[in-house]
């Protein structure tokens, strides 16, 4: 055998070993490394390639050469594939970032509303709260108010009592109306009421006049001193509720008089007696 034979031989041989080498080593790569499957394939046909190219140009020791710099080229063929798959895994993940990002600036922008509603709820419920306390309050001054005049009333309230025959206010009851009158002027909610009474003696329609004639003048003293006309109510009774028998002359002026009561819208009317002397 020719050495032109020997080199074409060993050139055959050096190729198919390249060859099988990188198809083993690409093999024996996916059965170690399932899940990293075509990291490596660059660098293995590359020192596969670059081992047949160098034995080509250079033989053993140009396979050796070419088989490293083919690896070199593959490995980085290799590495870029990576670097790709990397920034694209990269991408996805700052785009579910960017996603969860936006949704909670969303919930944070919710909470806050909720906050501000939240705080608008409370702030109308403490005023509420307030007006009604303060409602309260002024129901409870009111009544007290109301309580207050209505003992007063009872004061002021009282009867006049008359001789016989007469229908003039006598002078001893002026100051204590005049005291009435002054009363009603400040306290202006205050009606009163006049009930004019006579005794058995007399026939009963003269009795009915008379009693009338008496609240009548009490009425228009009271008018005169600065009292409403409306305020004042005059009812004329006659003989019809005298107490005193017929006989008992002594006391028969307790049946001649005007009873002077004070009403309120709260409180009901309360007749005091104020003694007088008699005829």
């Amino acid at each position: 055998m020719n050495t032109h034979s020997i080199k074409k031989t060993a050139f055959a041989a050096v190729l198919a070993t390249a060859m099988s080498q990188a198809a083993f080593a690409q093999s024996s790569a996916s059965s170690d490394a399932p899940l990293n499957e075509d990291s490596n394939s660059g660098t293995y046909w590359g020192v596969g390639i670059g081992t047949a190219l160098g034995a080509i140009i250079g033989g053993p020791v140009g396979a050796a050469a070419g088989a490293a710099l083919g690896g070199s080229f593959g490995y980085g063929h290799d590495q870029g594939e990576a670097l790709e798959v990397s920034e694209n895994q990269l991408d996805a993940q700052t785009m579910t970032l960017a996603k969860l990002e936006s949704k909670y600036v969303q919930s944070q922008r919710t909470i806050s509303k909720l906050k501000v509603k939240n705080a608008n709820i409370t702030r109308e419920n403490a005023l509420q709260a307030s007006e009604l306390a303060d409602l309260r309050a002024q129901e409870i001054t009111e009544r007290e108010q109301a309580e207050i005049l209505s003992n007063i009333a009872k004061h002021y309230s009282q009867e006049i009592y008359y001789r016989h025959n007469e229908s003039s206010i006598p002078d001893y009851a002026k100051a204590r109306i005049d005291e009435l009158s002054g009363f009603m002027q400040v306290h202006p909610s205050i009606a009163i009421n006049l009930h004019g009474h006579t005794d058995l003696l007399g026939p009963e329609q003269t009795n009915k006049a008379l009693s009338q004639a008496r609240v009548d003048a009490l009425k228009d003293y009271l008018v005169e001193s600065g009292i409403a006309a409306s305020r004042i109510q005059t009812n004329a009774h006659g003989e019809a509720f005298a107490t005193v028998t017929s006989g008992d002359a002594g006391n028969y002026v307790l049946d001649r008089r005007v009873a002077i009561e004070l009403s309120m819208p709260s409180a009901e009317p309360q007749p005091v007696v104020m003694h007088a002397g008699d005829r």
